[in-house]
């Protein structure tokens, strides 16, 4: 059942680039559309985004959203450099999302660095916080059916609290799949720490050409709900959704259910 929402609220557009740093990634998630496993025939290679950012207007985005597969070639260094030198050519205010805790944990087990390190070298790139990847669902069997092979929630919360430590911000990223009861919803709840995000990324299943298939898709009355839950219990955490082509009966139901403003593609580049 819905409960009350604000009537004639519409949620604003927010203008978000992609840097993805690969679409090759070895973790096999279910869920994932964004990347595919690494065969014999993929040669490593390295990469340098310069070009392809060059040809975008940093200025226009408001979110930049750095993310990419876990098996990216380039150390960790790289890209903290290539962030340093892009942070000045985005807008004041521009909020950068730097890797995930999942990306970030590879990097600690890879290349046999501390946590710590890592996210005090976002904080010196530029970075406003971690992406939300990760934080799809807290239950134990869907994370088991969904990503077996990525890390634990324990871990994905030890990652998020280093990142605090040195100044770092984190975000959330609740999976809003067909029939999600009020129940699932407030065990997701329970399961955040005490220290509020910088904000949340509402992810409707897209379930077209992955695993989960016969899941269907999560629907915009199931990701308003949704909305409702998540600002009662934080009345003043943004709250923002990834639509695909977002119609204005989409903007006004979801804004009416407390969403701040809907993430819309600007640009995409990776490798």
């Amino acid at each position: 059942m819905f409960v009350q929402v604000q009537p004639d609220v519409l949620a604003g557009n927010v203008p978000v680039g992609y840097l993805t740093t690969s679409r090759l990634c070895w973790a096999g998630c279910a869920f994932c559309r964004l990347a595919s496993p690494p065969t014999a025939h993929d040669r490593p290679k390295r990469w340098n985004p310069d070009n392809a950012i060059a040809t975008h207007d940093l200025s226009r985005i408001r979110v930049l959203k750095v993310r990419g597969g876990l098996s990216a070639t380039e150390p960790f260094d790289h890209w903290v450099r290539f962030l340093r030198q892009l942070a000045p050519q985005l807008a004041p205010g521009t909020i950068m999302l730097a890797f995930s805790p999942v990306e970030l944990w590879h990097y600690h087990v890879k290349e046999r660095r501390s946590l710590r390190e890592l996210a005090r070298l976002l904080v010196w790139a530029g970075a406003t916080a971690i992406g939300p990847g990760g934080s799809e669902t807290w239950d134990a069997e869907r994370r088991n059916r969904w990503a077996p092979h990525r890390l634990t929630v324990d871990q994905w919360w030890q990652v998020v609290e280093c990142a605090e430590a040195v100044g770092l911000g984190y975000t959330l990223g609740p999976m809003a799949i067909p029939r999600q009861s009020h129940d699932d919803w407030h065990q997701y709840l329970q399961g955040i720490r005490p220290v509020a995000p910088l904000h949340i990324e509402i992810k409707p299943l897209n379930s077209d050409n992955t695993p989960l298939a016969s899941e269907g898709h999560g629907h915009v009355l199931e990701v308003g709900y949704a909305a409702q839950i998540l600002r009662a219990a934080f009345p003043s955490v943004p709250i923002y959704v990834r639509w695909p082509d977002p119609s204005p009966d989409v903007a006004q139901i979801l804004g009416a259910s407390g969403v701040t403003g809907l993430f819309v593609t600007q640009w995409e580049v990776s490798s």
